[in-house]
Formats: C-alpha cells, structure tokens, sequence
C-alpha cells in the first residue's frame, strides 16, 4: 500500500472486481479501515487488460466510493496484480570476500544480493520482487542475517517474481488515467501480499502454501523456514468452478454461481444431506 500524509491506500485489480482500499496507520502498528470501494470489473479477459476505457472506469468507480467513505481524496496507491504472465523462480549470488576473513557489511549484502537478481531476461519481462531465501557463509547455510558474521565468501538464494512488461504497463497506464501514481515498487504479487495479512511467522517456518483463488486465474505462495520457496499462477479460477457447476446441474451461470457461494464457503448454508431443487 502506498503512503499520502496519515493514511495508505491499495488497489486490487483483478478480473471479477476491483477494490479500492484506504487504511489509516495506529499507534500499535495495524491498520484502520477508513474507506472500501468495489466495483464489477471491465475490460478484462483471463487475468489481463483487454480494454483500457473498461478497466479505467472500474478503478474510477471503486476509487471514488473509498474516497466517498473515507473523505480524503486518492492519489498514491500500491496495486496489486496476479495473471498467469507472472512467474517465480529461484536463483543464487555470490560474492568474494578477499582472501582473509573478515566481517560482512550491509554494502556486501546488497552486492550480492545484485548479483542473484542479475539474470537473464527476455525484453518483453520484468522483475518485481527479490525475496531473499537465507545466507550462506563459506558454505554454512541458514543464515538468515549475515550482517556482522565473519566469512570469505556470502551467498545467498533468492526468489524472483517476474511478469510480463506489457501486462504491467497496461495496468500502470490504466491507474494513471484516473490521476493515481504509483511509488518505487508500487506494484505487489497479490499472493505474496495476501500471505503478509493471513499467514503467522509459525506457519511460514514450518512450511505452508497458500492459495489465492481469483476470478480468472489462482496464485501460489509457497513459503518454508520463512522464506518464499515457489511462486506460480494457474489460469485456474471460480469462474471455472461455476461453469462447471452449470454444466453438471444443468442451470443457468447466476444460479450456479449462487449456490456456489452458498454451499462452497467453510460454512456450507445447506446440510450435507440436504436435497436442493435447481431450477432449469
């Protein structure tokens, strides 16, 4: 999210909806909902912008009920983006100390972690996140700050998402149409930000993949001892699952995806024994 005065505000574009959220910083360090905006999404097609004037109008109409809400008018926000264009994959730095042992120092740490990120990618792709995976210290790994520790030689793994550069121009281009800019690293990987709000410290250490199931297309966060281990998107979604759904209960698509939401949530609003009339 992105930081204007005393509040943030984040923008979720996806195929089904788009959100407009504006939260004001507290003392404690959490966040307090000031506004909420949605609105049904347009000029979208299987996770990417089709139709710049659609998906414009919807941010415009989500942004203006936030504001609406929140009495404070927008014009910074982080977006968050997912879509099958978006790929992860890990990658390794290092980095030569000199021939004697010595201390590492933070300018060491972001020589190597330059040198992980420093691969080859096609022109019509982009990096968006680094995450760093551990440290690894004249081949002692787990290393999880290597600042102050004393070596020859530092490696480090690291996560890279990357995406595709028109898929996140076209986006860009279509926050700043409604006169939103975006700061340095202002686009986020829905799943990674989606981890940061509902996964524990625990869960990330001992292991845990979390989901997150759009319209169009379903996000993978795999995390392990903290760290981001894969990252990957599926053109998998609810709008499949409530096409299938129709098909094999013979209703019309609003119906299906009804009893979708009525029956697929963890807390089903029928019995299982329950038997269901469907109409045609």
């Amino acid at each position: 999210m992105a930081r204007r005065q005393n509040f943030v505000v984040g923008l979720d574009l996806g195929s089904d909806k788009t959100c407009a959220l504006i939260c004001q910083p507290t003392e404690s360090g959490k966040l307090r909902v000031m506004g909420l905006g949605v609105a049904e999404s347009k000029g979208w097609h299987k996770g990417l912008i089709v139709n710049l004037d659609g998906a414009a109008l919807s941010v415009k109409k989500a942004v203006e009920e936030a504001e609406g809400a929140a009495g404070v008018p927008v014009d910074v926000a982080y977006v968050g983006v997912s879509g099958p264009h978006v790929k992860g994959v890990n990658s390794r730095g290092a980095l030569s100390l000199g021939p004697q042992r010595r201390e590492v120092t933070p300018e060491d740490v972001v020589k190597v972690h330059e040198t992980a990120r420093s691969i080859s990618l096609p022109p019509d792709r982009e990096l968006l996140h680094v995450e760093a995976q551990q440290y690894l210290l004249d081949s002692q790994d787990g290393i999880r700050q290597a600042v102050g520790m004393v070596g020859t030689r530092l490696e480090v793994g690291v996560h890279l998402v990357t995406a595709s550069s028109t898929a996140i121009q076209n986006v860009i281009t279509v926050v700043n149409r409604e006169g939103i800019r975006l700061p340095d690293n202002g686009i986020v990987f829905e799943p990674l930000a989606s981890a940061e709000a509902c996964l524990t410290a625990e869960e990330r250490d001992l292991g845990v993949a979390l989901v997150d199931i759009g319209a169009a297309s379903s996000g993978l966060g795999v995390y392990c001892q903290r760290a981001v281990e894969h990252t990957a998107v599926i053109a998998v979604g609810g709008e499949h699952f409530t096409k299938d759904l129709a098909v094999g209960l013979q209703t019309r698509m609003p119906e299906a995806e009804k009893r979708k939401r009525a029956w697929g949530g963890p807390n089903p609003a029928v019995a299982d024994d329950s038997v269901l009339q469907m109409p045609g």
